[in-house]
């Protein structure tokens, strides 16, 4: 009953009995105990045409939202959602620590939500531009890798706003929009390097939650000997002053006049697709990232000539990361109000839990 209408939006007792398979008096009973539950409302319209009008339910407002924050480097970016993915509110915050900007944004597009009387929060899903403990939700600092973000402890910092908050790196939540594709690997190319990997409609996550941290990777360095991946824009010089972070801006203007450098780059992300392909044989690679283009043609043509090719592309955009924590935001929200009314009034009155949940921390 409440599964149809998670997906359906609005319905008639009549046509909630047809889509679970139960009687209408049945249907009916169990509508007016959501009701009382406070978790379907009567939308105040009717059907019309021919025969007798009935009412027409939908869910309450007060099954609740969803927060879905995206941490980088430049900023925090997060919306509001509801149980079907609509967005209610969005915010942005560039000015301070990233904990205080995570708190700000996520209290002010909450506002908005206390204002509408959308209440409760029941959860939220955080991305962070940084290796993340699947198990603590903190970022991680790994030698020699950068430290985009910092310190940050996300639940900590969402404590007083959410109990349910769980935390993964971006190119996780934008390998989280590949899910259905079968088994695809994923290497974002950006200041910092990443990697994931899809397999049986979930993302790979490791242990502690750092597989995909491919700056250790050992690659064919510029002069052709075995190095780290993330030394390699050491040696050619487009790392940012006094970090390991890449200088994408320095990157770019560089590989756009010197072949020899964007050669070096798409041997050292060749050799990363090698290794990916070597231990999880996905059907094809998608890389993505502010310089994925840039060498995507060079590394094609390296991979062709490996031992195992695979097909490399670059279908991703810039907002796959964002769309990825909303889609978890979502799915975690629905199964948490399907998970409540289970306990409530038992499954008989909500159906099947609706689409799939892979939450990145637990």
């Amino acid at each position: 009953m409440l599964t149809v209408l998670v997906h359906e939006r609005e319905a008639t007792r009549a046509s909630l009995a047809e889509s679970a398979g139960l009687s209408r008096p049945t249907a009916a009973t169990s509508v007016s105990r959501l009701v009382a539950a406070g978790l379907v409302e009567e939308t105040g319209e009717r059907t019309s045409g021919r025969g007798r009008s009935t009412a027409i339910v939908r869910l309450a407002p007060q099954v609740g939202v969803a927060l879905a924050l995206v941490v980088a480097p430049v900023g925090v970016s997060g919306v509001v959602v509801d149980i079907h993915g609509d967005e209610i509110a969005r915010a942005r915050s560039v000015d301070g620590p990233h904990e205080q900007r995570l708190t700000r944004v996520a209290e002010a597009v909450l506002a908005r939500v206390s204002r509408d009387g959308l209440v409760p929060v029941r959860c939220a899903a955080v991305s962070v531009a940084d290796p993340v403990d699947r198990h603590t939700g903190r970022a991680v600092q790994l030698p020699d890798e950068p430290f985009l973000v910092g310190e940050l402890d996300a639940r900590a910092a969402l404590a007083d706003l959410c109990d349910d908050v769980i935390v993964d790196n971006d190119v996780n939540w934008a390998a989280n929009t590949l899910v259905e594709e079968g088994c695809v690997g994923l290497i974002h190319l950006g200041e910092g390097l990443g990697a994931a990997i899809v397999e049986d409609g979930r993302v790979l996550r490791g242990g502690r939650g750092l597989a995909g941290e491919i700056g250790h990777i050992v690659v064919p360095g510029p002069d052709g000997t075995a190095i780290p991946f993330t030394e390699v824009f050491a040696r050619l010089g487009l790392r940012q002053p006094g970090s390991s972070a890449v200088d994408v801006e320095r990157l770019l203007e560089v590989t756009a006049s010197d072949d020899s450098v964007r050669q070096a780059l798409a041997v050292a992300v060749s050799a990363v697709v090698a290794s990916l392909v070597g231990w999880a044989d996905p059907s094809k690679v998608v890389v993505t990232g502010p310089w994925a283009k840039q060498v995507a043609t060079a590394v094609r043509a390296e991979v062709a000539r490996s031992a195992r090719p695979v097909d490399v592309v670059t279908a991703l955009d810039d907002d796959a990361t964002a769309r990825g924590v909303r889609l978890a935001a979502v799915e975690r929200l629905q199964a948490t109000v399907l998970g409540v009314a289970v306990s409530n009034l038992g499954r008989e009155q909500v159906g099947a839990r609706p689409g799939r949940i892979e939450p990145a921390t637990s």
